[in-house]
């Protein structure tokens, strides 16, 4: 089959399309459309244009017009991409000197390391040897703010002997990378021919260095001011666009789930809604429209308490933790809850805990935790308003003594494991064991004080892979958790 291949910005989506026009069947009646990008495969196509995508910007996608299941045969395209619009061509130049005999030398530059990907410049125009010798400024084109290596052979094996590339942005002018006559790698080429043979271009490869230019833009400017709506637990950022840079215009997208504001001019642009307490990272995007961006740090916002918190404090106590804060004044205050933690980032209600309403004098709270982890438990305060909003107080850590020190070894294991337990009391431990799909091995572990050895060989019967295996006292207490790596 013959065909055409159009591709098609979709600039607000940092994304393109391919318009694939069969122009002819050849040998088959119709034919699929199919692509390695991870877009759909169209079947059963006739002739005229079929649109497929969509691509992010700088994929390389390839085309098969495929008619092996319609009595033909099949056409691949070449590698097809599209970046942002901003991405310009630009003319680099290139200077090598050096080295003992000239002729050996040999330079290309690629899109991937070690001469790999596609070459987008070749001494010569290729292939390798081409017009081989030192060159000086050499002007070669690029696009800006994209990754390229460097890569210069020789032809013979002779250890390094000193050749010097010069890679600058006008002749004789800025350096972009110099190697100042010094091999990054061992020096030797490891070529038993002395002379230019394609078969050997791993062999004849010297040095690969990665380059990039910038493209010369200047980024929009902007400020940003969080908006608070407190009443239902949220806040919006304003975004004030104060100078577009080299764009026309901009887009505003962010991290934080808000929709994304297109084709933006100067002038304030409120974007949310965001959960209070959350982090947002807003982009201020010109280069759909020629330019380039500005990235915010992380804005945040956090409700005031509808309590003045004077305290928050933890006590670790034999078996429980308790948990003891003091307030001075609460307005509309409904209830506490109070959440818990392993890992300080993902937390759980474990209790609730009614506040006074409204009052303007001191009162003390208290709660006790039964359950809390063996080692660190890390706690914080909801404070939940009689109109459903909320707010957080700051996070405490309370630490146990340890009272069972426990490890696994070997880890990874081909086999059976030992589990080390120094108890400091008698006790009774349940060791489960579980796969990404269920518990599937369950034992108590009846101990007295003193150290202790388990052999564990129900890991000698289990395919390999990944487990987990918990160990929990007999109030479901996590003493330790830890995953095993059979093989």
């Amino acid at each position: 089959p013959s065909a055409t291949f159009s591709l098609v910005e979709d600039c607000d989506n940092a994304q393109f399309n391919i318009d694939v026009n069969v122009t002819s069947f050849g040998s088959a009646t119709n034919v699929n459309i199919s692509n390695d990008g991870g877009g759909a495969t169209s079947t059963n196509v006739g002739l005229g244009t079929t649109q497929i995508g969509p691509f992010a910007f700088g994929t390389d996608v390839i085309v098969t017009v495929d008619g092996r299941c319609y009595g033909g045969c099949a056409l691949t395209s070449p590698p097809l991409t599209k970046n942002y619009p901003y991405i310009i061509p630009k003319t680099i130049y290139l200077t090598t000197s050096g080295g003992s005999y000239s002729n050996e030398k040999w330079t290309n530059i690629t899109t991937g390391i070690n001469g790999t990907g596609t070459a987008v410049w070749e001494q010569g125009g290729g292939p390798i040897g081409t017009e081989a010798g030192l060159i000086t400024n050499e002007p070669i084109v690029i696009d800006c703010d994209s990754t390229y290596y460097l890569n210069t052979f020789d032809s013979y094996d002779d250890s390094w002997d000193g050749t010097v590339y010069n890679l600058m942005e006008t002749p004789d002018g800025a350096t972009i990378i110099n190697n100042k006559g010094v091999s990054p790698d061992d020096g030797n080429d490891y070529d038993t021919n002395p002379f230019w043979s394609h078969s050997e271009y791993n062999e004849d490869l010297e040095t690969s260095e990665a380059f990039t230019v910038d493209c010369a833009c200047t980024a929009p400017s902007a400020t940003f001011s969080p908006v608070e709506d407190c009443d239902n637990a949220q806040f919006n950022i304003d975004v004030n666009v104060t100078s577009l840079g080299s764009a026309t215009n901009v887009n505003i997208s962010n991290d934080g789930g808000g929709a994304t504001s297109t084709n933006v001019g100067l002038g304030t642009t409120q974007i949310g809604p965001f959960t209070q307490g959350t982090d947002a990272i807003i982009t201020v995007d010109g280069r759909c429209y020629g330019g380039c961006e500005v990235i915010s740090n992380a804005i945040t916002f956090n409700c005031p308490l509808p309590i003045k918190l004077f305290n928050f404090y933890g006590l670790p106590k034999t078996g429980y933790n308790k948990l003891q804060w003091t307030t001075t004044t609460e307005t509309n205050n409904n209830y506490f809850v109070i959440e818990s933690s392993v890992n300080g980032i993902q937390f759980n209600a474990i209790s609730k805990v009614n506040g006074a309403g409204n009052n303007n004098g001191i009162l003390h709270y208290e709660f006790i935790d039964n359950t809390p982890n063996a080692d660190i438990t890390y706690y914080r305060l909801k404070q939940v308003d009689y109109n459903g909003s909320f707010s957080y107080s700051n996070t405490i850590l309370v630490k146990q003594a340890k009272e069972t020190e426990i490890s696994i070894l070997p880890n990874p294991t081909k086999g059976p494991v030992k589990l080390n337990i120094i108890s400091k009391l008698n006790e009774q431990l349940i060791l489960s064991v579980s796969n990404s799909y269920a518990t599937i091995y369950k034992q108590k572990i009846n101990l007295l004080s003193g150290n202790h050895v388990t052999n564990l060989d129900f890991f000698k019967y289990v395919p390999a892979g990944f487990y987990i295996l918990k160990i929990t006292d007999k109030t479901d207490r996590i003493l330790k958790i830890e995953k095993i790596i059979k093989y």
